[in-house]
């Protein structure tokens, strides 16, 4: 694995401080009045990239796994001979996931792709987002935890009903 560097970002952003402020001053005032569907979506977003890395690194170990394997048993050195042209099962676990030819397997690529694609199946349709609107005045009065609140209040009478003046 190469190190990564992140002078190019840094020198980068140095340069294009300006485009990035007009477009954050753009941005922001819509994100912030359609909160109620932003936060959420950019909730499910981030968590949608946080399932993707995850299996990204599940993936790319469970091949190491797989080439260790092969290399370390008598499955591979049965006969004595060393296979020159395996280079054993590979998958990019740095910033440059996108790129083919770091698959050894071109395969691989394509198989995160299926299980990008089932992971956004299950955020999107089995676990939808929701943009419930927030009762402000229940949700700001202090109530006791673990206290429940009777559904209708019954010590109270009625002052129209017709029992309310007996003797």
């Amino acid at each position: 694995m190469g190190e990564i560097t992140v002078n190019p970002i840094i020198e980068h952003l140095q340069n294009n401080m300006a485009v990035y402020i007009v477009a954050a001053l753009a941005i922001l005032p819509p994100f912030f009045y359609f909160r109620k569907y932003t936060f959420p979506t950019l909730y499910h977003t981030i968590e949608y990239v946080f399932y993707c890395g995850i299996v990204h690194y599940f993936f790319g170990g469970l091949m190491r796994v797989f080439t260790w394997f092969r290399g370390e048993t008598a499955f591979k050195n049965y006969d004595g001979s060393i296979d020159s042209g395996y280079t054993g099962y590979n998958t990019p676990l740095g910033f440059n996931f996108w790129d083919k030819a770091q698959y050894s397997p071109v395969g691989l690529f394509y198989a995160e792709i299926v299980f990008a694609l089932i992971i956004l199946y299950v955020v999107i349709f089995l676990r939808p987002t929701s943009y419930r609107k927030r009762n402000w005045k229940i949700s700001t009065k202090k109530e006791k935890v673990g206290v429940a609140k009777p559904r209708y209040d019954r010590s109270k009478t009625n002052k129209f009903s017709s029992h309310q003046n007996r003797a």
